[in-house]
């Protein structure tokens, strides 16, 4: 019978390891941006506010970041910012929220806005739909001019001679393999004509370290968090 039992014992042990031996410990890379501005000919040089950082590229994780009182003269304020990003196994999510501010206040392409918030959620071998990037605006404008915002990728609005704001923007990299998920979405970015930019809410996500080839992967609790902001 202890002999039985022994050997019912060390099978249990044997299928535990072979079933752990499966499990998927895929890597994961992700960074939320709050702000990042670059304009030199206004006297601002490359700033970045509202930064995660990358999560530890083997452990995934979470990280945040947040500033308030956010100003630059006329050329750039907000009043608040937060950015969080967290993820592991393959999958991950940015978040970005920036109260009321503005962007070169005054000039003939100003924007001003009232609230800015976007969730990016990515998984690697997913192919990436327009679920992906969901970010909110209150009260845009641009130019002076209210922004009937669509929600589609890479809306556009130029304004002649001024520059051009980009909405919801999709930027993608040069994949080097079936997972490399080299992909950054931008909830608003202005470009200016002397080529002066400013990028707000933008969340990116890398994982290329073979998370398709390693199946079945664990599952993990992370895509049921929700993170909310007071």
């Amino acid at each position: 019978m202890h002999r039985r039992r022994l050997g019912l014992c060390c099978a249990a042990v044997v299928l535990l390891m072979a079933t752990s031996g499966s499990i998927a410990f895929a890597d994961v890379n992700s960074r939320a941006v709050a702000c990042y501005a670059n304009l030199p000919s206004y006297g601002l040089a490359p700033t970045t506010n509202g930064d995660s950082g990358w999560l530890n590229l083997r452990a995934g994780g979470w990280r945040s970041s947040g500033a308030s009182g956010v100003a630059y003269g006329d050329v750039l304020h907000i009043d608040a910012m937060e950015s969080e990003s967290h993820g592991d196994h393959c999958k991950g999510h940015s978040h970005n929220k920036l109260e009321a501010g503005w962007i070169l206040r005054g000039s003939a392409a100003e924007v001003r806005w009232t609230r800015i918030e976007s969730d990016d959620d990515d998984t690697c071998c997913k192919p990436h739909g327009p679920n992906d990037l969901r970010a909110a605006f209150e009260g845009l404008t641009f130019g002076g001019r209210r922004v009937n915002v669509t929600g589609r990728e890479n809306q556009t609005l130029t304004i002649f001679g001024q520059g051009t704001l980009i909405l919801n923007e999709v930027r993608h990299g040069s994949p080097s393999d079936c997972d490399d998920d080299d992909v950054e979405h931008v909830a608003l970015h202005l470009v200016l004509k002397n080529g002066n930019e400013v990028v707000l809410a933008s969340g990116r996500f890398d994982g290329d370290h073979d998370c398709c080839k390693t199946t079945p992967t664990r599952t993990t609790t992370w895509g049921a968090v929700k993170v909310h902001y007071r």
